[in-house]
């Protein structure tokens, strides 16, 4: 018998795998692709992932062409489109005040508990302020 996989870690590799794909892809192509990558799979058993990432509202299916697309985006690509925007500005301190500051309570807890975490105490960087 197989070991078990890591809850959720099926429905992460398929993200990834759509988040790095241009168009969207149907169920087959995401079979093949995690066979590429070492993880061959029953096509119902990927189709079956992919009905749960849809029910969450984390991919969407095409009706006509039945290509799934993720719904969101890539947080990695996320976050290397908000440094590259960062990096265009002269006055990066007024960029992060403005963009902080329009932040919710929810979104600032995120941030304060991502700097902590990321050994930020320290260098000058008030929790209170982030």
């Amino acid at each position: 018998m197989s070991p078990r996989r890591a809850h959720g870690s099926l429905e992460a590799s398929v993200l990834q795998l759509l988040w790095a794909q241009d168009a969207p892809q149907t169920g087959r192509q995401i079979r093949d692709a995690l066979a590429e990558d070492g993880d061959p799979l029953a096509s119902t058993t990927v189709l079956t992932v992919l009905a749960r990432l849809e029910k969450k509202g984390l991919v969407e299916r095409d009706p006509a062409s039945k290509a799934y697309q993720p719904t969101r985006a890539d947080p990695a690509r996320t976050a290397d489109s908000m440094t590259e925007v960062l990096g265009r500005s002269s006055d990066r301190s007024a960029v992060l005040q403005r963009f902080t500051g329009a932040l919710g309570a929810d979104d600032l807890q995120v941030l304060r508990a991502a700097l902590s975490g990321a050994g930020m105490s320290g260098t000058g960087v008030d929790r209170a302020e982030a």
